[in-house]
């Protein structure tokens, strides 16, 4: 009778062990997913500030740790530059 008591204590032990890791696994998936979610909503709203930031023609600046970067549209360059006199070819020209 002892035995079998000894047994069944043991087997409850590797049977908590095993949910444990298990558990912990999927725990982990879940963090992994989240962490992606966010990534991904952190990179869509800076995109998303730097785009409604250039659409007057301002300069966007974007930075990544200690490197910088500013951005403006194309498309005011272009306008500026033609204002100057300086002449462009159009973004439709490009391509052909």
């Amino acid at each position: 009778m002892e035995k079998l008591k000894v047994l069944i204590a043991a087997l409850s032990v590797l049977l908590m062990l095993a949910l444990g890791y298990i558990a912990n696994g999927k725990l982990e998936a879940i963090r992994t997913d989240a962490g992606k979610e966010g990534y991904g909503q952190g990179i869509t709203a800076a995109v998303v500030a730097a785009y409604q930031q250039t659409e007057n023609c301002q300069v966007a600046t974007i930075t990544m740790g200690n490197l910088t970067k500013q951005v403006v549209d194309v498309e005011c360059v272009r306008m500026l530059l033609e204002n100057k006199g300086v002449p462009v070819e159009s973004s439709n020209e490009q391509g052909k």
